[in-house]
């Protein structure tokens, strides 16, 4: 049993004062206030240079300041002259404390109070259940209280007490440690603390907390001396809780289910593998409340995207019991969309002071029949055991005065100063009363002590305290009063009864569990880590006729039965779905064969297993989850043979009817296994089937035809041909299109090629009628332009001239006063004459650019984009390469007039500043780029644009193709637009 250290200090017999590293007081008991002769309110706080001026010249500061710097424990006989002029001799032991320094002070002025002293530090330490001992290291003599020598079994003091005594009783695996840590200590005149288990003089094995400390008495001896105390209680309840927390926590992480736990503020404090897995995080990720409302998107039953506030959690933080909730919910990790099932709500504890939510999470999308569906909750645990809290009491039945120690009223929750017993007795509990005023009467009756736990009631608070006293005598007047210990046990009260709580709820979950996995019709199969089936179902015994509920070999069961893998080899029994789990594989939807050994017959098994492991992540067993689905299998099997008969029909009705000409070759040979009706038209006479291509077509092995269809069959490199005839009754002048491709390999048969092929006699007869009626408006249309600017030059600049010559000439011979009124009109018209003049040029320039036929495609193309930078204020950059050859008139013309419409659509729609135009020669092509720095477009919306000419990127792509051109258009919003013509430079 632990105690609050500073209750014990005050009711000490000795004075304690506690220096901090800092030198200043922190703490002063009542009998230290009276050695010091100030109060301590005048020192606590103050440093002890502060409070007493030149002590750092005594010899007590060097033993003081020793012991804080070297933590090194020393004691002296001091005499001490105090300010009123009286003397007092005290013995100070000086020792180092966690705080500082501690200096504990005995009056040795008046020696009749010791026995006194020393009776109620006797009384107090039994109270307590604690034994004293003291040893001296010059004569062996040994002190112990009698509580000491009962903690070891002993109801008499023994005549003597070793430390080879106390050895024998510890445990064989502390001996050695202990022993070496006591000598150790001894000979470094320090102190140590230890627990351990020891072996009672009756046989009982129990925890023993004990410390001791060096230090040397007044005639200068040296003696280790301390307190020991049976822990047995506590370390069991330690224990007990861990055992729990690891089962709780084993049952959690091997759960198939989901499991959060949150508090009331949102903030995730636990995830289960299953949930993390679930949502797709990391097992170490840390999961919070606004993490989620960041990253989270679910959906309900219908896709309708679901608002974060009525996710399961938000609705849980809320006060709602969620049962049920189904949604979709999106994988944090790919993305993905599942759907889950949800159950949560809110769980208070007994003094309704704190809450935490929990939810479950059932992944339903796969919707296995009979899917195992667990939910458990787990309520967290705060038992505090490792420091009792304590405070020292003295009753006085005459005056029924009671005297509490300092800070007893935080300590024990008091809401009042304890006076009285009256006032004590009115706050416990109505049901608790009468039992304790019955036990504190008998021990004032007989002279003898009492352990008593009760409930003290605070308004709508109940504190459970346990109160040990026991009677004393005063010699001097022969009255007698009550004194011992209180101790605030209400944590671990709550903490009991919180663990019944959770034992009741785990009991309630293994019920539901087992009647659960009793009532599916799937098999399910627990394995230990010997390889015992430990559990099967009542499923799993039904289909294999075990009987009884003993333990199974996994080794012995799989090495009788027949197992096949899906394409029918034995598996071996290491593959076996629960012995993998136990060498930490997971198994998903393993299939198999297995014969039954109460039908013999073979059937078809999906079996699921995974590791069971405990808090540490060691593995415990396997449970495996086994499906028949011979029916679903044979179902497939039968749809699928029907699927493949419905192909096969269709294809062959699809073959015998379509208008291509198919046929199948087998082997070098060539030799055909399959030919259509249209094929057949090849050789109307005689059957193609069975005969060799080159029987059909006997040109075939002089034109070098059978050679490309034997490298198909050996390669697998399909063949293409394009516009080629073949001779043939009905044939003549037939142009056909042809594809070859190698079959898949069928086993123990030779390679196969399929030949298709179309006639394509009239697409190619209207292809090219169309593309003579195109070449004919394009020669056209340049006539058309030819003749345009035939005519602006001929007759429309002749007489613009005309007209600037008149002009001029009325200028300069009109007099009089008309002529000062006329000549701003006729100076307007000549400006207005050469601005339609360049019109009219520049007009003419486009129609019909005389650089193109006099210079060739660069000059005309690099004098179009200087008239256009001109014009329009657009940067236009030129690039050509020297080695750009001259091509046809109709190539040269053609190219440039796509360079003409690339340009205006660039005014019209890019609003550009920047154009790039290269020429260039790549190997037998000629390239044409236009690139803008213009908004661009999206592809789709290529097709549609035109100009108002008439001419878009359709006529563009039409003139390309006329001379066997390639146009290629690359644009994306923002990122403006490239138009590159590629051209074969043949004429």
């Amino acid at each position: 049993m632990n105690f609050d250290s500073r209750s014990i200090l005050d009711a000490m017999p000795q004075g304690c004062q506690i220096i901090g590293f800092d030198w200043r007081y922190r703490y002063i008991n009542l009998l230290a206030e009276k050695h010091n002769g100030r109060p301590k309110e005048e020192l606590l706080g103050l440093t002890v240079m502060d409070c007493w001026p030149g002590i750092t010249a005594t010899r007590v500061f060097a033993l003081e300041k020793s012991c804080m710097e070297e933590r090194t424990t020393h004691q002296l006989d001091n005499e001490f002259i105090f300010p009123d002029g009286h003397r007092g001799w005290y013995r100070l032991t000086i020792q180092p404390v966690a705080e500082g320094i501690a200096i504990f002070s005995e009056e040795m002025t008046g020696q009749a109070a010791l026995p006194e002293i020393a009776e109620r530090l006797e009384f107090a330490l039994e109270s307590c259940q604690v034994g004293v001992w003291d040893i001296s290291l010059v004569d062996h003599t040994a002190y112990r209280s009698l509580e000491h020598d009962r903690i070891f079994g002993y109801q008499e003091l023994l005549p003597q007490w070793t430390l080879d005594d106390f050895l024998r009783h510890a445990l064989p695996q502390y001996r050695a440690e202990v022993e070496a840590m006591v000598r150790e200590a001894t000979a470094a005149a320090t102190g140590w603390t230890y627990q351990c288990e020891i072996r009672r003089a009756d046989g009982e094995i129990r925890w023993i907390w004990f410390t001791g400390q060096h230090r040397v008495d007044g005639s200068g001896r040296s003696r280790v001396a301390g307190v020991v105390q049976d822990i047995t209680e506590r370390k069991r309840a330690e224990m007990a809780l861990q055992e729990n927390e690891k089962k709780i926590s084993s049952i959690m992480g091997s759960m198939s289910e989901g499991l959060m736990l949150f508090d009331a503020e949102g903030n995730v404090v636990y995830q289960n593998p299953a949930s993390l897995r679930i949502h797709g995080y990391q097992l170490d990720e840390p999961i919070e409340y606004l993490a989620l409302q960041g990253t989270w998107k679910g959906w309900d039953e219908q896709g309708r995207p679901l608002d974060f506030t009525d996710w399961p959690i938000s609705r849980v933080i809320r006060g709602e019991h969620v049962q049920e909730q189904v949604l979709q919910a999106q994988r944090t990790d790919t993305g993905h969309k599942f759907f889950a099932s949800y159950n949560g709500t809110m769980i208070h504890d007994n003094s309704q002071t704190s809450a935490f939510g929990f939810i479950t999470i059932h992944d339903i999308t796969e919707r296995m029949k009979g899917e195992e569906a667990l939910k458990e909750s787990k309520e967290r645990l705060c038992l505090a055991l490792n420091a009792a809290r304590m405070a020292a009491w003295e009753y006085d039945p005459a005056t029924l005065k009671v005297t509490l120690s300092e800070h007893a009223e935080e300590v024990l929750e008091l809401p009042t100063r304890l006076d009285t017993s009256d006032t004590g007795y009115s706050l416990i509990h109505p049901d608790d009363v009468e039992r304790h005023r019955a036990l504190v009467t008998e021990a004032i009756t007989t002279g003898g002590g009492y352990r008593s736990v009760y409930r003290h009631v605070h308004g709508e608070k109940t504190i459970w305290l346990e109160e040990c006293g026991r009677t004393t005598v005063n010699r001097e007047d022969n009255t007698f009063r009550l004194a011992g210990v209180v101790q605030n046990i209400s944590e671990r009260k709550r903490g009991e009864e919180a663990e019944r709580h959770l034992l009741d709820v785990i009991a309630q979950e293994k019920d539901r569990l087992s009647a659960l996995v009793d009532s599916i019709t799937d098999e399910v199969w627990f394995a230990d880590t010997a390889g015992q089936f430990r559990l099967v179902n009542p499923a799993g015994r039904r289909g294999f006729a075990l009987q009884g509920t003993g333990a199974i070999d996994v080794h012995d069961l799989a090495a009788s039965l027949e197992v096949r893998r899906p394409d029918g080899s034995p598996r071996p029994i290491e593959e076996a779905p629960s012995l993998r789990s136990l060498r930490g594989e997971l198994v998903r939807g393993q299939e198999e064969l297995i014969r039954l050994p109460t039908t013999g017959e073979l059937r078809w098994r999906q079996v699921s297993s995974s590791p069971v492991r405990d808090s540490s992540g060691s593995i415990i067993g396997s449970v495996a989850v086994v499906r028949d689905i011979t029916d679903y299998r044979e179902a497939e099997q039968a749809s699928r043979e029907n699927k493949d008969r419905r192909q096969r029909e269709f294809l062959e009705c699809v073959i015998a009817n379509v208008g291509a000409c198919i046929g199948v070759m087998q082997g070098r040979d060539l030799r055909y296994t399959m030919a259509n009706q249209a094929y057949q038209a090849f050789s109307p006479d005689k059957p193609i089937i069975g005969r060799t291509y080159c029987e059909v077509f006997p040109e075939a092995a002089e034109d070098g035809t059978e050679r490309l269809l034997q490298h198909v069959l050996e390669t697998g490199e399909p063949l293409e041909l394009e516009a080629y005839q073949v001779a043939g009754p009905g044939m003549a002048g037939a142009i056909w299109q042809g594809q070859v491709v190698r079959l898949p390999a069928v086993p123990d048969e030779e390679a196969s090629v399929l030949a298709v092929a179309w006639n394509i006699t009239k697409l190619k007869r209207t292809e090219d009628k169309a593309n003579n009626y195109a070449r004919r408006l394009i020669e056209m249309e340049d006539d058309l332009r030819k003749g345009i600017a035939r005519d602006l030059h001929d007759d429309v600049a002749q007489e613009l001239t005309a007209l600037s010559f008149n002009l001029a000439y009325v200028s300069r011979h009109m007099g009089g006063e008309a002529a000062s009124k006329l000549r701003p009109i006729l100076a307007d018209s000549k400006e207005i004459t050469k601005g339609v003049t360049r019109s009219v040029r520049m007009m003419m320039a486009e129609l019909h650019p005389l650089q193109l036929e006099d210079n060739g495609l660069v000059i005309a193309i690099r004098m179009h984009a200087q008239q256009f930078a001109n014009r329009f204020g657009i940067e236009v950059v030129v690039n050509d390469d020297p080695q750009f050859p001259r091509l046809t008139i109709i190539k040269e013309t053609t190219i440039f007039r796509i360079a003409q419409e690339a340009m205006s659509n660039i005014v019209k729609h890019a609003a550009a500043t920047r154009v790039t135009i290269t020429l260039g020669k790549v190997g037998k092509f000629v390239r044409l780029t236009i690139t803008d720095d213009g908004k661009g477009f999206e592809a789709t919306e290529a097709s549609p644009k035109t100009t108002e000419t008439g001419w878009g990127l359709t006529n563009m792509r039409e003139r390309a193709r006329l001379i066997g051109g390639v146009l290629e258009v690359i644009s994306n919003l923002g990122q403006g637009t490239t138009i590159s013509l590629k051209v074969q430079e043949a004429r």
